[in-house]
């Protein structure tokens, strides 16, 4: 269980810090009309460049009040994490479903397993477990 947590720590920690890296530089960028794999290396390079110079550049409270554009869309620096946390879950899920598919019935489930939540409610209740 403690495995589990450490890799969805993990997961979360890398899932915001892609955020912040793609909020820092996604104004900052020009989007180009070819696709990178498309664009000559050296391009390619210099966008990377561009924007891991903004990866450790944390959020200001100025940046919380902005407004950033994404596909078209408007939207506040909060609903962009929010929209980019969801995005990586649904990668998360879908990680998952491949991972369990793949390991068939040797599959151990990454929380309480099916029909065993009453068992693990005595064992929170008793100490020897925690919901968190």
């Amino acid at each position: 269980m403690q495995a589990s947590r450490s890799v969805t720590h993990a997961l979360l920690a890398s899932s915001v810090l892609a955020a912040v890296c793609a909020l820092g530089a996604q104004e900052r960028l020009t989007p180009s009309p070819a696709p990178p794999a498309l664009q000559p290396l050296a391009q390619q390079v210099r966008r990377l460049e561009t924007a891991l110079r903004y990866l450790g550049e944390p959020l200001s409270d100025a940046d919380l009040g902005r407004t950033i554009t994404i596909r078209g869309e408007a939207h506040s620096v909060m609903q962009a994490i929010n929209r980019q946390l969801a995005h990586y879950a649904n990668h998360v899920g879908q990680i998952v479903m491949l991972a369990k598919h793949f390991a068939g019935s040797q599959w151990k489930p990454l929380t309480i397993p099916r029909g065993k939540s009453a068992e693990f409610l005595q064992r929170v209740s008793s100490g020897t477990a925690s919901q968190r």
